[in-house]
């Protein structure tokens, strides 16, 4: 592998590593103030996650390209790099 390419992956691993500890600490710090219970954050979650789910089925389907034209409610059909 290419030492640049091990530099970027190394970055990336760098980054998911201190998310995941910020949001440990922010779920350790919700649980630990009684700010919701177990349950409730893990629902909460799973919302989340069904949510994003069906945004990138929705965004990849490729019959759905007119829709998400339509929702975001408009559409530039100019030269690239003028609008």
């Amino acid at each position: 592998m290419k030492l640049e390419t091990q530099k970027i992956i190394k970055n990336l691993n760098d980054r998911l590593l201190t998310q995941n500890i910020i949001l440990q600490t922010l779920i350790d710090i919700i649980l630990e103030n009684d700010l919701v219970t177990d349950d409730e954050l893990e629902t909460k979650i799973k919302d989340k996650f069904k949510l994003m789910d069906e945004e990138l089925n929705f965004v990849t389907n490729s019959d759905a390209s007119d829709d998400l034209d339509e929702m975001l409610g408009f559409q530039y059909t100019g030269p690239i790099g003028e609008a």
